[in-house]
């Protein structure tokens, strides 16, 4: 069965980019004419998504109000929204939402955009077995940013410090992850998918690969990374 469904982190709270776009949660942030949030959404319904759970936390009122619009609107995929009752972190968020999703789903970070192609990330993910897939795109200052560990089967062994510097392999945001996998978080329980379940995942021996992909990535994370978002032709 194919992988149809993707949850999308948009909870965070957006501290760093606040001093840039201070009135609405990080993904609704204005992007070359439209919040950024609408650029993912476009881009999973053309890759087949017909479904999409918003994980929300701080402003999740106004995360639901666009929802309202885009269903209104009748621009796929159909929304649904899981609203943290207390900040949980990217994986707590999912945790809380895992009766909204099925057996295998993406996870897609709700302030970057890497329009892979999802079906080519699914193959990978299925080719190889993985209990969870990351999109991996080469970076510049990939160290800088965290780079992935990976021997030559793309089997991911580690990652290394965001102080050092340098090329490499990032995670790009966009996951192919069994649900199964959160289950053993107890409901209601902070945790970070990056922190704390993917090391752990690793050092447990848990199959979790690579897809390296050759696409754009885009960080609206920080004021300097929005600003340099308008100015993406890609984005056109």
């Amino acid at each position: 069965m194919k992988i149809e469904v993707a949850a999308i982190l948009v909870g965070g709270l957006g501290t760093r980019l606040r001093s840039a776009v201070p009135d609405v949660p990080k993904p609704l942030a204005p992007v070359q004419g439209g919040p950024f949030l609408d650029r993912l959404l476009d881009w999973l319904e053309r890759e087949g998504v017909v479904r999409a759970v918003l994980l929300c936390g701080h402003g999740s009122e106004q995360i639901e109000a666009f929802a309202a619009r885009r269903v209104a609107e009748r621009r796929g995929p159909a929304l649904q929204c899981s609203i943290e009752p207390a900040p949980l972190g990217t994986a707590g968020a999912v945790r809380l939402a895992l009766e909204a999703l099925p057996a295998e789903f993406y996870l897609v970070n709700g302030d970057t955009l890497c329009p892979v192609r999802l079906r080519d990330l699914e193959t990978r993910h299925r080719a190889t077995g993985a209990d969870a897939t990351l999109t991996a795109v080469f970076q510049q200052d990939g160290a800088s940013r965290g780079a992935l560990e990976m021997d030559e089967s793309g089997r991911i062994t580690g990652f290394a410090e965001k102080a050092r510097t340098g090329p490499g392999w990032i995670s790009a945001g966009v996951y192919a992850l069994r649900s199964e996998l959160f289950e053993a978080l107890p409901p209601g329980t902070p945790g970070s998918l990056e922190m704390d379940l993917l090391p752990g995942w690793i050092a447990r021996g848990l199959n979790v690969r690579a897809f390296r992909a050759e696409a754009p990535f885009l960080d609206i994370g920080t004021p300097a990374d929005w600003e340099r978002a308008q100015r993406e032709g890609w984005l056109s």
